[in-house]
């Protein structure tokens, strides 16, 4: 096959269609095995199958594999996909295991170990940050990039639909960056990984068929959105073009940076879950119901993907003026939330 349209829409239903079956297939059996039931802060009323980051891991393994074989990939492709299988199996495998053991889990420390494992993995594979100088200072930063961005991921799974569909709309904007460039691996990485959502996401919403990702699946998509951040390029026009992953992240890393801050100021460690999030004080505030408040983190973060998009096409003034201006409406954004705080109650 060529490096065609056709071929990415290929990869798209391919990955789906595992996806979806999976899901189908595996609901009942697997979910004897992985139930996310109810407790702390969470507020479903029935025990859910965590069988979502099967779903779209194996689905996206699976897909890629069988595409290999079908093309011959460009030099240097197939040795970034190695990378990419070895840090996600390890993030996939370990938060797998995770999710079994819940709702005890695995400890905090073991999972950052395994995550650094997993950024190194990338690191030798040479999928990582070539900007910065001197290379052990770019090293420590793809760590802390990739380590970051996978728990953000993770963090904003607090509502049906919400850190899939953040990460099909980052997945769409790298293909959008990827395919005039040629990008192949960036472009076929999405594509594997929006039909694994998009199999996923029918199931997540529904109300008789519920599957939820589960650790398993958020981080993995987190860690591979990471992974492929690191290799497009964004500087075609002005240099300061490399800074685009982070506004297209701009929801997830945004979350976290709320919600730890929100925890350590009531006295709490940021690794405890709570309550904090924007989404659910939005949520409370103006009684949205879940689809609206997934609409509308969506709708933020479309808007900033398409201005960081433009930003990457224009010239240096005026992309700095997009980026404070997105700076700024973050910063607003950020106290009005945290004006939300007497309206907020555990559930």
């Amino acid at each position: 096959m060529e490096y065609t349209s056709r071929l990415y829409l290929f990869t798209i239903a391919l990955s789906f269609l595992i996806s979806a079956l999976i899901a189908l297939l595996g609901r009942k059996p697997l979910g004897k095995y992985l139930l996310d039931t109810p407790y702390g802060i969470k507020n479903h009323s029935n025990p859910v199958p965590l069988i979502g980051g099967i779903q779209i891991a194996i689905a996206f393994f699976i897909t890629l594999t069988l595409i290999r074989y079908l093309t011959n990939f460009p030099t240097g492709t197939l040795h970034s996909l190695r990378g990419l299988f070895l840090g996600g199996g390890v993030i996939f495998i370990s938060m797998l295991i995770d999710d079994i053991k819940k709702p005890k889990g695995l400890h905090y420390s073991l999972k950052f170990a395994l995550q650094i494992a997993a950024a190194l993995m990338l690191i030798f594979y040479d999928i990582k940050i070539k900007f910065i100088e001197p290379p052990l200072l770019a090293n420590l930063i793809t760590v802390l990039w990739v380590i970051g961005v996978t728990n953000a991921f993770n963090i904003i799974d607090i509502l049906d639909g919400f850190s899939a569909t953040i990460a099909l709309i980052a997945a769409g904007v790298f293909i959008f960056i990827a395919f005039p460039y040629n990008f192949i691996y960036v472009a076929l990485v999405c594509c594997a990984l929006i039909g694994g959502i998009l199999g996923f996401l029918p199931f997540n919403l529904s109300k008789q068929k519920k599957i939820f990702l589960g650790d398993s699946g958020s981080m993995f998509l987190g860690f591979i959105l990471a992974a492929v951040s690191l290799g497009a390029s964004y500087t075609g026009i002005n240099k300061i073009a490399v800074l685009s992953p982070l506004f297209i992240f701009a929801v997830p890393l945004f979350d976290t940076l709320f919600v730890s801050l929100m925890r350590i100021k009531k006295g709490k460690s940021p690794f405890k879950g709570s309550d904090d999030h924007y989404a659910i004080r939005l949520r409370k505030k103006f009684n949205f119901t879940n689809t609206q408040t997934l609409v509308y983190s969506c709708l933020v973060g479309a808007i900033y993907s398409f201005f960081v998009i433009w930003a990457s096409r224009i010239n240096l003034k005026w992309a700095l003026i997009i980026y404070a201006v997105i700076l700024i409406d973050m910063g607003f954004a950020f106290l009005w939330f945290n004006k939300m705080e007497p309206d907020i109650h555990n559930e």
